[in-house]
């Protein structure tokens, strides 16, 4: 009887076993077919949302393609880095650091229209003198026709009424010397020079005994004479707040 028993115990044992694996193996089938089954419905809804997604960066693309132009328009300026000598006990002479460079940055064109011709700042740089309190500032312009070819004269100190000046904090500094392409200011106080139909030319106005402190222009007042076919007469263009570079 003993023997009989125990049989019938293992043999319960392993069908009980038995059930337990089909019941894990249906459990697990189950999850599948759920997993396989959300998989079916959610597919078509996450390709529609990759395509929706889509047209939205495109339409926010489109939207802004002009500010993308007007960017890359823009040309980005570099400074160089400055190389300052830090002496050292083994070679004083040899011994460089590298400052930090500046990060680029988008310069706007300064430049007026008058009459037909476009006036192009370049630059304002300044040079010591004879006088250590004083300076002398060389600003440099490029002028250019737009309509035809014309005869332009440039002003430097001729009298009260054709004069090219820069203003500063309240203060007049008369211009001593111009130049317009190869030719300058003779003792008549004014320089004159034929312009090519879109052709710029180069014009450098110098002025004599500005203070060492003046780091920027407040306003550049050119007095020009036009002859043309569409205008004859005096033309005053007047540039400002123009930054004020060291020498080289």
């Amino acid at each position: 009887f003993e023997n009989a028993d125990y049989v019938s115990s293992e043999q319960s044992y392993a069908k009980q076993t038995n059930m337990d694996r089909d019941s894990k193996i249906q459990k697990w089938q189950n999850y599948f077919n759920f997993a396989l089954i959300i998989i079916i419905f959610t597919a078509p809804l996450f390709t529609f949302g990759i395509k929706e997604l889509g047209k939205e960066n495109y339409q926010i693309y489109k939207n802004n393609q002009g500010m993308i132009a007007e960017i890359n328009s823009k040309p980005l300026v570099y400074s160089s880095p400055v190389i300052s000598q830090i002496p050292t006990d083994d070679n004083p002479e040899k011994t460089q650091k590298l400052s930090k460079s500046v990060e680029p940055q988008l310069v706007e064109p300064i430049e007026v229209e008058n009459k037909g011709i476009i006036y192009n700042f370049k630059s304002c740089q300044k040079s010591p003198n004879l006088n250590s309190s004083t300076q002398s500032i060389s600003c440099t312009i490029l002028i250019t026709s737009t309509k035809e070819n014309v005869q332009l004269r440039l002003y430097s100190n001729r009298n009260y009424s054709a004069i090219s000046r820069l203003f500063q904090q309240g203060k007049e500094y008369v211009a001593t010397k111009v130049k317009l392409g190869t030719f300058s200011s003779n003792r008549s106080g004014y320089v004159k020079n034929s312009l090519i139909k879109d052709v710029p030319i180069e014009a450098i106005i110098d002025f004599g005994g500005v203070p060492l402190e003046v780091k920027q222009i407040d306003i550049l007042q050119l007095k020009f004479s036009l002859n043309s076919s569409y205008y004859r007469g005096f033309i005053n263009t007047e540039l400002r707040n123009l930054p004020v570079i060291p020498e080289n």
